[in-house]
């Protein structure tokens, strides 16, 4: 049987796995184990389905030591493009720049995005928190005309996201408080364009289930989601081409514990 996964009988041909990271798997039932290498820290839901129906979820959790940067390039899903920078976010150092993103083997004159994980054990309630994060998004490059900017907090079974772009790219926004979700095709995200190139805050404010969402100090969304975060396991801060991460500010509201990934 395959590991992880409970409850599923004989698997056969009418089953499959999306990894969570983007890639699937059809499985057979000729095969009795399958193999999935994740290559960009984080959290991720293995979902097993059969025929397009989610029949159980397995978490998979990669950690960190401390911050790291990892590229990738749009429409490149063959591989992704760890940056070796032992000083990143220390000494003023809160970027990577166009010389050290092509060094790792990525074509900057392509559409790229810039990951910022950090991702372990926090400590820290994904319910009831407070997250605020200063950042500058992408000067225009080839590539970029929407400098997006997409804040992912990972849960026990779920995530909380925003993803920021320029107004009038807001068409490919969205937006994630645990189950609860919703996407700029549909559902009209204006409020989650802004334009970040000289600079500016997100803010994230999560007490008992209802969030709210500041952008430069005004709240621009709340809503109340049911199923829990529980556990925070770690941030993702995405960057089309070349941003900063300034600083990062989060905390637990009813311990007050700390984010080891402050700064």
């Amino acid at each position: 049987m395959l590991r992880g996964f409970e409850n599923v009988g004989q698997l056969g041909d009418d089953y499959d796995i999306l990894w969570g990271d983007g890639d699937k798997m059809a499985l057979n039932a000729k095969d009795s184990a399958y193999s999935h290498y994740y290559e960009t820290p984080g959290r991720y839901f293995a979902v097993l389905r059969k025929q397009q129906i989610p029949v159980d979820t397995v978490p998979v959790f990669l950690q960190t030591d401390g911050w790291t940067a990892t590229a990738n390039m749009m429409h490149d899903t063959t591989r992704v493009y760890p940056i070796e920078l032992p000083d990143l976010f220390t000494n003023g150092r809160n970027s990577v720049n166009a010389a050290e993103i092509a060094h790792a083997g990525v074509d900057t004159n392509r559409t790229f995005f810039v990951d910022f994980i950090n991702s372990h054990l926090t400590g820290i309630n994904g319910d009831n928190f407070e997250l605020l994060v200063d950042i500058k998004t992408s000067p225009p490059r080839p590539g970029v005309r929407c400098s997006q900017v997409r804040l992912t907090v990972y849960g026990d079974s779920s995530n909380h996201m925003v993803d920021i772009m320029k107004p009038g790219c807001v068409h490919w926004s969205k937006l994630r408080f645990s189950e609860f979700s919703e996407n700029g095709r549909s559902d009209g995200l204006n409020f989650l364009g802004a334009d970040l190139t000289n600079g500016g805050t997100l803010e994230l404010k999560v007490v008992n289930r209802h969030a709210r969402l500041l952008i430069n100090g005004k709240e621009v969304y709340k809503n109340t989601y049911q199923k829990p975060l529980r556990h925070i396991y770690g941030l993702d801060v995405m960057f089309a081409g070349i941003g900063t991460l300034r600083s990062v500010q989060l905390k637990d509201l009813k311990t007050g514990k700390r984010f080891a990934g402050n700064f």
